[in-house]
């Protein structure tokens, strides 16, 4: 779950209780929050499986872990794009950045304004086709209680992400990630109910 959620989709989230549709609940607008926290998964997997950040994928998934954003960038081509069409951006559009710079700029921001901490991938599939890699995730985050409005010091989301992630040459051009945001929000208010409610910071 990009648990964390971008900026665009928590606004969202507020006017509706859910996004206009399901990276990293991630922040400054997850993904890179739940694109930062939540993802789609089969009822039965055959994981946790091992990771191995040999592999871009993997190491995709570590280096957001690690909130390390320079190796992030290094696993990118320069004209890499992600996307989440299950968030949605300002203008109501599926969540989208390209290059490099701005995958960055959007996971480290989204982190910062959320105040991630404590990112878990679990990985309970993944296959690989034609430089093609598809993982079926459930991730653990641990955010900012004020970002959500939620009158606690941190909100611990979990759910479900499918992540699809596309090399050529050794490095990363696209990720997409599909997460099950309606799944954290109900979390989220059922947060707010039971520790109150915060006035949302202007």
């Amino acid at each position: 779950m990009r648990v964390l959620l971008p900026r665009s989709t928590r606004s969202s989230a507020h006017r509706s209780s859910a996004p206009r549709s399901l990276g990293h609940l991630l922040a400054r607008g997850l993904a890179p929050a739940l694109t930062l926290l939540l993802a789609v998964g089969c009822a039965s997997t055959p994981g946790p499986l091992e990771r191995d950040d040999t592999r871009p994928a993997d190491a995709w998934l570590s280096a957001i872990e690690a909130q390390d954003w320079a190796a992030l960038g290094a696993l990118l081509a320069d004209d890499a794009v992600y996307e989440d069409p299950t968030a949605a951006d300002e203008r109501g559009a599926p969540l989208r950045f390209e290059g490099r710079d701005a995958i960055v700029a959007f996971w480290r921001d989204s982190s910062d304004d959320s105040e991630a901490r404590d990112i878990r991938y679990r990985i309970d599939d993944s296959f690989e086709s034609g430089g093609v890699t598809v993982l079926t995730l459930w991730l653990t985050i641990g955010v900012g209680g004020a970002y959500w409005d939620v009158d606690t010091e941190v909100l611990w989301l979990s759910g479900r992400q499918i992540t699809v992630v596309t090399e050529r040459d050794g490095r990363i051009v696209r990720v997409a990630d599909h997460v099950d945001y309606d799944a954290a929000l109900a979390t989220i208010d059922a947060l707010r109910e039971e520790h109150g409610a915060r006035a949302p910071a202007e």
